[in-house]
């Protein structure tokens, strides 16, 4: 009598155990970010714009807060503040630029930097924006521009 050999056992495949490893560890991420979120299922896929940031809470009635997560869970992050210029979140969120009345002007944000914006024919010629646009660009002193005086003495500025 022969001695029945068993097949050889199919070699280990190590490569597939990582695949499945990785898909359990995403798999759960995913479930432990986005359980307090109002999610379908089909958010559980990779999403490119998404940077894996995600708010929190119930977020079919949370509304988009400026603080760098997707409050209100639609795949975007902090979409309704335009830093450029918004003056409550003007290059950052919550930098703030002043509200204070101005004379001649208001503050404003203008390309993400608060700034002061001078009404049609005055200006901040001083730079203290707590005194607003002080001067008059129609006036001898100051006829178009900071810097520029009016000649004769008794001038008539066009602007």
């Amino acid at each position: 009598m022969g001695r029945s050999r068993l097949p050889a056992a199919p070699e280990f495949d190590y490569g597939l155990l990582r695949m499945i490893s990785r898909h359990v560890s995403y798999l759960v991420a995913i479930a432990t970010v986005c359980s307090a979120c109002s999610l379908d299922t089909s958010a559980l896929l990779p999403v490119p714009s998404d940077s894996g940031v995600r708010g929190t809470g119930d977020c079919s009635t949370r509304a988009e807060e400026c603080n760098g997560e997707d409050d209100d869970c639609d795949e975007l992050v902090d979409e309704d503040f335009n830093l450029e210029t918004d003056p409550d979140h003007c290059g950052a969120c919550g930098v703030s630029c002043s509200t204070a009345a101005s004379p001649n002007g208001a503050h404003g944000c203008l390309a993400g930097a608060c700034t002061l914006l001078c009404d049609e024919g005055f200006a901040d010629c001083d730079a203290m924006t707590a005194n607003g646009c002080e001067t008059s660009l129609g006036e001898a002193g100051s006829c178009g521009n900071c810097t520029q005086q009016c000649w004769p003495a008794a001038p008539v500025c066009e602007l």
